[in-house]
């Protein structure tokens, strides 16, 4: 053991609820949270940490071993998908020779680019409302849960998320501003375990606009290849004046919203957004909703024969 006498461990101090808004996924085993040390070409690298407190690796629990990969691989996920980075690495450590400093087992799970220099630059630390806030963004990314049982929210266990159109009386794109990105992103977001893609719309357009509206027919249904993912588009009601005044912005989460043009809403979106929503809307009232892959409609197979009489 090297934990001094009386060591107050800050993994256990957030297990019991403190700095809450750092955790980015929790289970009854293990924790996923946004470190506060980031690497000048590497922002937003993540910790695993069980919830029960192990020291290191020599004193884990083999049952543990599951669950722990299975966030660690999800974590990969989630940065992926926010991120788009070039690929993901791991690192875990084990005593004061294996540059060990928290006496508490956590594995390190970076964003990597292309030439970042990850091992051979410093961390430091980051203010907490840049910690909340990227916690808030990989919140919005981290993968739907795989079960046994009958998910909608999966296909093939890959992560999915859905979005929601939502316009003014002059037709145009309600679309918000996320305090933890530069683009804007149109109401929605990760599902959650157990969830729809409707019902988890729903859940975040209350949530994000602190509106219950009807959500109208699904538009498109969008495979990003790069991350592995599945989005989904569903088209929405014009907004009410009243309902528009009502509008209530989680601070934590969103800077402001507007209403724009198409034209407007393909500049201040994410680029693979922009094409889902543009490509949706070509669409628009076909009958059917439409399948893409990374915005773009995919390319039809030839059709099979139908079988002899």
């Amino acid at each position: 053991m090297h934990e001094p006498e009386g060591y107050e461990c800050p993994f256990c101090r957030i297990a019991a609820g403190h700095q809450a808004r750092r955790v980015v996924h929790r289970t009854d085993d293990v924790m996923v949270l946004v470190n506060i040390k980031w690497w000048p070409n590497n922002p937003g690298g993540l910790l695993v940490v069980p919830v029960e407190h192990h020291e290191n690796v020599y004193e884990l629990p083999p049952a543990l071993g599951t669950p722990l990969q299975r966030a660690i691989r999800d974590a990969a996920l989630a940065l992926k998908s926010a991120f788009g980075c070039d690929g993901v690495s791991t690192r875990q450590h084990n005593e004061p020779a294996g540059n060990q400093d928290v006496w508490h087992h956590h594995t390190h799970v970076f964003p990597r680019y292309h030439g970042d220099d990850l091992y051979r630059s410093r961390g430091a630390m980051v203010p907490t409302e840049e910690v909340d806030r990227m916690a808030a963004l990989l919140r919005q990314h981290w993968p739907a849960v795989e079960d046994q049982s009958d998910l909608a929210v999966t296909v093939a266990g890959k992560p999915a998320a859905a979005g929601c159109l939502l316009y003014d009386d002059a037709g145009r794109i309600l679309v918000v501003e996320p305090t933890y990105r530069d683009t804007w992103g149109i109401p929605g977001g990760a599902l959650e375990p157990g969830e729809s893609p409707l019902d988890g719309l729903r859940r975040e357009v209350l949530e994000e606009l602190g509106l219950a509206v009807e959500i109208g027919p699904l538009l498109a249904v969008d495979h990003r290849r790069a991350v592995d993912s599945i989005r989904f588009v569903f088209d929405g009601p014009i907004l009410a004046a009243e309902e528009i005044a009502a509008i209530a912005l989680p601070a934590d989460e969103l800077r402001s919203f507007r209403f724009v043009e198409l034209d407007e809403a393909t500049r201040l979106l994410q680029p693979d957004l922009a094409r889902r929503i543009r490509t949706a809307l070509d669409h628009r009232g076909a009958g059917a909703a439409v399948y893409l892959e990374d915005g773009a409609l995919a390319a039809p197979t030839q059709p099979r024969p139908s079988p002899p009489a």
